[in-house]
């Protein structure tokens, strides 16, 4: 039994001994085994408990472990809910209303602390009960895994590591290093109502298949084991791969590089919808097969625009060479573009500067003719500078957003003239950053649409005097 406390020893490796825990204590033997462990191992130390109420027992275990917590010299917080009203009024289940509640109230009383971690004593029977209870339920590989070690970002913290030391041990293994020390706790009579889903599993379901294999529990939780190491490989590839197409990340939407993403293996792409969805929705949610499998068909079809709707208000929008995955009611962002977000005309002095959103700044200046300046004008690929004739001007001029109806004459057209919406949608600017997109007018007439073209009459030419140089430009 000393060999096993030194094995539970060495999974506390990955903290700081001299750093604060919290230790979720329910007053079962797994909880306390691991109490225990974790003050023998020498951690400045918090328990945590919570009392459910919903057993008549609730109470009489919550004094007793506020009992053995005093006995240990350790420092307890405690907290009580009314899990069954709260089930009701959420609609969840008793077993999810519960955790819920639990967990909330853990991870609250760590962050009050500072803990370094949050330990909870999951052990290696829990690991094939929640194997079998995704296996059931529908899983991939992931369920397969069941429970890890340690898990950040979790459900409950994007800073504190929710830590499972006993994973490897069996229950057996607790109960007799318990009972070798001689050391108290409580037993849930509800672990033994198979109305609850992973009673019966544990009662009924893996009983029966220990008639089939004796050992069926420990060859799933080499299957667990195996799939743990093969899965951290495929976690750091989609890693890889995330950082190497996704262009764009906040709470609510996430960007990627539509042709690398397409290109990527099927189990890559499904990977990567995942942890988007992940991120948009909650790491508290489940994510199903069927809503990253439906975003994965859709990039299959060659759209250029188009979204398909995936879960809960969230939906995967084709933009041009972006693939977006969008939360409800976000808003997708336009600061990679020039954006003018005043209704009203602004007037630019020319030499001038004019500030607009989000960083960009539009600055004019003005140069004498030279056919050195000419021949940098004809080799300009910078769509975001553009050079007019100064006399063909009226100064100062006008930036504003476009208008209904608003044209502009293009050279090649014969004196005629172009929709400035046509030429938007041809330049594949996004719907959403047309409207306060700055259009650069000259009496009445529209002389430059910035990272487009610019005006025929406007041009610079070998009879040019003197040139103006409109430049683009945003702040890193």
């Amino acid at each position: 039994m000393v060999e096993k406390v030194d094995i539970v020893s060495a999974n506390f490796s990955q903290l700081d001994g001299n750093k604060q825990v919290l230790v979720g204590v329910s007053g079962g033997p797994d909880s306390i085994c691991l109490l225990h462990l974790v003050k023998l191992a020498g951690f400045p130390v918090t328990a945590a408990h919570y009392n459910h109420m919903l057993r008549p027992e609730s109470d009489d275990e919550a004094r007793g472990v506020a009992m053995i917590c005093e006995k240990l010299g350790v420092d307890l917080v405690t907290e009580k809910g009314d899990v069954d009203y709260y089930a009701t009024r959420e609609s969840l289940s008793i077993e999810a209303a519960a955790r819920l509640l639990r967990y909330q109230f853990i991870f609250q009383q760590a962050e009050i602390i500072n803990a370094q971690a949050v330990l909870v004593g999951h052990h290696a029977d829990d690991q094939i009960e929640t194997i079998l209870l995704h296996l059931v339920r529908g899983t991939g590989p992931d369920g397969l895994i069941g429970m890890l070690y340690l898990t950040l970002p979790n459900e409950w913290s994007g800073r504190i590591p929710l830590v499972r030391p006993l994973l490897k041990i069996w229950r057996s293994e607790i109960l007799d290093y318990l009972q070798s020390q001689n050391i108290p706790f409580f037993i849930d009579k509800s672990n033994a109502d198979t109305t609850y889903v992973r009673n019966k599993i544990r009662h009924e379901l893996i009983p029966l298949m220990e008639t089939i294999n004796p050992q069926v529990k420990r060859s799933l939780w080499k299957l667990a084991d195996i799939l743990m190491a093969d899965i951290q490989i495929l976690d750091n590839m989609v890693q890889e791969e995330w950082d190497r197409i996704m262009n764009f990340h906040n709470q609510g939407s996430i960007g990627f590089e539509r042709d690398k993403l397409v290109e990527l293996p099927i189990s890559i792409k499904r990977r990567l919808i995942r942890k988007a969805l992940c991120y948009i929705k909650g790491f508290d949610k489940e994510i199903y097969f069927d809503e990253t499998q439906r975003a994965v068909d859709w990039l299959d079809w060659d759209y250029t625009t188009g979204r398909v709707d995936l879960t809960d208000g969230i939906y995967l929008m084709y933009e041009n060479e972006y693939v977006w995955i969008v939360g409800e009611a976000v808003n997708l962002p336009t600061d990679q573009w020039p954006q003018l977000c005043i209704h009203t005309p602004i007037s630019l002095n020319v030499p001038g500067t004019l500030e607009l959103n989000d960083g960009w700044e539009l600055t004019c200046g003005v140069d004498d003719f030279s056919e050195d300046m000419y021949a940098k004008i004809q080799q300009n690929v910078n769509p975001y500078q553009a050079w007019m004739d100064y006399d063909s001007l009226s100064v100062p001029v006008i930036v504003r957003r476009r208008n209904p109806g608003d044209r502009i004459q293009l050279d090649g057209l014969h004196g005629h003239s172009q929709k400035v919406s046509d030429l938007m949608v041809n330049s594949k600017v996004p719907r959403r950053a047309r409207n306060n997109w700055p259009l650069v007018e000259s009496a009445g007439t529209i002389a430059w649409i910035p990272a487009i073209r610019f005006a025929e009459p406007f041009r610079v030419t070998k009879k040019t005097n003197r040139i103006v140089h409109f430049r683009l430009s945003r702040e890193d």
